[in-house]
């Protein structure tokens, strides 16, 4: 008891830091692509799953034991067919590791940690994993495929990544308190000074280009606040908001932009962004002690006296409440499904841990499923319909749904930063078995397909390009738009000032082929037929291409800024 209270004073007596400002201009926002790819399962924070979660928890899909004990189960974090989860450790001291693995099987696929590091896993996407070092503040991107470290920001982020998560920009940059950071380098897009009662804090939201937080302290009204995504320019505030001195429960963003905040010793109140301030549609009394998460019908879902509570979104009253009680230490984590169901871990320690799955209107406990000390681990929902439990000691399981169902679209391209005229082939991920698909390239050519991986698109101009695709079978249709997903740049037919000097040789090739790059680049290289990552390399290398088919390859290098892409041709 002791070290769990000195855990939660070290996470709430650091109060009134500041962050200085730095302002520049960057794309607009809109949703991202990944259902859970940061806490709450998207930028809103709103517990809203695309894809269905398991029906039954009766027989796992697997079930693995890892090499390191965990002290409490910590956020799980999906992108395409792979999870990130941190395993932190207690005695004899205080240290963490990240570990990588498939989602298919639970496979280790790498691990990330330091001597005398505490990293937590606070965000994963298309471009990288995001930790954050609790013991030093330090904020790392990580190569997604073999865990190595791409930057570390040169500053100092204040966060607590057992109960926080980061959110993205529509380009996939990470957004932290107050600041955005280039993906690519890990520099500062821009930064905005506010001050919080409470410190390390990952209450924010993102909805369209705005970012939503609270300021105040101790000492001063807590506001509501919208900061502009693309230049970091605070917009407005709303009037004080009634409650405590402090403010730690998390804000929530409903799919219609209504904006949901639960404050501390306070109501839960409901405002509306009208372009030029914020109107109160209602305060509830029934406040909330956990994030709020929103159903499919709008329904919103929170725990309050140790019970879960679904609210009517019109008014904030309640309208269902669970028939059985949740032994609970820490705030409960929600997610909804699809089609209506609630899923819960209650956040208790030792045996006490369970994950519950209700039906929409509470009424009926469909499984529940113990999972020691489930701390911060909230249900997460990967393709096909997969959730990993997770909790305190080395057991890691995965649950699926198991039944026939409307597609859920997923793609991945084979690069998502390329230049004019270069190749970027895409790969199809839906699940549950798609019969038709129509793919929509906006700015590229072809600009449409009907094919399952369709052709390699090329753009011939430089911007910021969507992608969407749509898939149908006999139970219904999905559409999924990954927005400014791909990043096309002017390409160079010579090499400039600061631009790599690289070379492929010999090139065609049969055997053998060599990647010359300056000292410290990462070598990819993918297959342009499918889109499958056949390399990486963090040095110049030496590449077995015998048995590689015969056919055309993406070769890309990246140095600090700088990133050179060129073609390798197999015969």
């Amino acid at each position: 008891m002791l070290l769990l209270w000195w855990i939660l004073f070290n996470d709430t007596a650091m109060k009134q830091r500041t962050v200085f400002v730095l302002i520049f201009s960057f794309c607009s926002v809109l949703l991202f692509s990944q259902s859970w790819s940061t806490v709450g399962g998207n930028n809103a924070k709103n517990g809203r799953g695309r894809m269905p979660g398991p029906t039954s928890a009766a027989t796992p899909l697997w079930s693995v034991n890892a090499d390191l004990y965990t002290a409490w189960g910590n956020a799980v974090y999906i992108s395409g067919d792979r999870f990130v989860q941190t395993r932190i450790q207690l005695d004899p001291v205080y240290t963490g590791q990240v570990e990588c693995r498939q989602l298919s099987d639970g496979a280790l696929l790498w691990t990330y940690g330091e001597n005398g590091g505490i990293p937590y896993v606070v965000g994963f996407n298309e471009h990288a994993v995001y930790v954050h070092d609790y013991a030093t503040a330090d904020f790392i991107a990580l190569d997604p495929q073999t865990g190595a470290e791409r930057w570390r920001h040169p500053e100092a982020v204040d966060m607590f990544g057992g109960n926080a998560g980061i959110v993205f920009a529509c380009n996939g940059d990470p957004v932290v308190f107050g600041k955005r950071i280039d993906q690519y380098t890990g520099e500062t897009v821009w930064a905005t000074t506010y001050l919080i009662p409470i410190l390390p804090d990952g209450g924010y939201a993102v909805y369209g280009d705005t970012y939503y937080h609270w300021e105040g302290t101790v000492l001063t009204p807590k506001r509501l606040i919208a900061i502009d995504m693309n230049s970091g320019q605070l917009k407005y505030k709303s009037d004080p908001m009634p409650g405590d001195p402090d403010q730690e429960n998390p804000l929530t963003i409903g799919p219609d932009g209504v904006i949901y905040i639960s404050r501390d010793g306070g109501p839960l109140i409901a405002y509306k962004d009208n372009g030029a301030g914020f109107d109160t549609l209602w305060m509830s009394n029934f406040s909330a002690q956990s994030r709020v998460s929103v159903g499919p019908d709008g329904s919103l879902y929170y725990f309050r006296n140790n019970r879960l509570l679904r609210v009517d979104p019109a008014n904030g009253q309640p309208l269902d409440t669970s028939v059985q009680a949740l032994a609970s230490t820490s705030p409960p984590l929600i997610a909804i499904d699809p089609d209506g169901r609630v899923y819960a871990s209650n956040g208790a320690f030792g045996g006490a841990g369970r994950y519950y799955c209700y039906t929409p209107d509470l009424s009926q406990i469909l499984w529940t499923l113990p999972t020691p000390t489930n701390y911060y681990s909230g249900p997460a929902f990967g393709r096909n319909g997969v959730l990993i439990a997770v909790g305190e000691g080395t057991s890691i399981r995965a649950y699926s749904y198991a039944e026939q169902h409307q597609p859920v679209a997923d793609f991945e391209a084979s690069t998502y930063s390329t230049s004019v005229g270069s190749p970027v082939v895409f790969q199809d991920y839906t699940s549950f078995s798609p019969s038709s698909f129509e793919w929509h390239f906006p700015g590229g050519a072809p600009a449409s397909s009907t094919d399952p991986n369709p052709p390699a698109v090329v753009y011939d101009a430089p911007g910021w390009y969507d992608v969407t695709l749509i898939v149908q079978n006999a139970l219904g249709t999905d559409t999924l738009t990954k927005a400014c997903l791909i990043e096309v740049k002017e390409a160079s037919s010579t090499p400039g000032p600061g631009d790599l000097d690289v070379r492929i040789y010999p090139n065609p090739a049969s055997d053998w082929v060599r990647v010359e790059a300056p000292e410290g680049s990462w070598v990819r290289v993918w297959e342009t037929g499918s889109g499958r990552l056949l390399l990486t390399s963090n040095a110049t290398a030496l590449i077995n291409i015998g048995a590689w088919p015969a056919g055309m390859y993406v070769v890309e290098v990246k140095n600090g800024k700088s990133v050179w892409r060129g073609r390798l041709v197999v015969y």
